[in-house]
C-alpha cells in the first residue's frame, strides 16, 4: 500500500477538494454530484452498520465494514476517513469483542464530520451551479 505509506506521519485532508475538482473536470458536474449523493448515503449506512456490529461484538463484521470504508472514503476524496479506516482495520487484528466499541467510537466523530463535509461540498457546488 504505497499511498498509505506516503501518508504516514502526515495529516490527511478531511475532504480533498482538489481531487473532487479533478473528478468534476473529467466526469462533469452532474456525475460528480450523483457520485457524492450516493457516497453520502453509503457512508451514512456503513457508519451505522459499524456502530451496530460493534455493539453486537461482531469483530469480523466490523473488520469487513472498516475495509469497505477505506474504499468508499477514498473514492469520495475523504482522505482522513480512509486513513482512519485503515488504522481501525489494523487495530482490529487480534481484537476481542469487548474492544470493538472503543475502537469504533474513536473513529465516529471523524466519520460524522466526513459525511457533513460531503453534504456541504455538494450544497456549495449546487449553489455555484445555480449562480447563487
Amino acid at each position: 500500500m504505497k499511498w498509505f505509506g506516503k501518508m504516514a506521519g502526515k495529516k490527511a485532508a478531511l475532504l480533498d477538494e482538489g481531487y473532487l475538482a479533478r473528478l468534476r473536470q473529467h466526469l462533469g458536474e452532474d456525475m460528480v454530484s450523483e457520485l457524492l449523493a450516493d457516497g453520502e448515503l453509503e457512508l451514512t449506512d456503513r457508519t451505522a452498520q459499524l456502530r451496530r456490529l460493534a455493539e453486537a461484538g461482531d469483530v469480523d463484521g466490523v473488520r469487513r465494514i472498516s475495509h469497505d470504508l477505506i474504499a468508499v472514503a477514498g473514492h469520495l476524496g475523504l482522505s482522513a476517513l480512509s486513513v482512519a479506516s485503515v488504522d481501525l482495520n489494523r487495530r482490529l487484528r487480534g481484537a476481542q469483542a469487548e474492544d470493538l466499541g472503543r475502537h469504533v467510537e474513536r473513529m465516529m466523530p471523524l466519520a460524522d464530520r466526513s459525511v457533513a463535509a460531503v453534504a456541504a461540498w455538494r450544497s456549495a457546488a449546487a449553489q455555484n451551479e445555480a449562480g447563487g
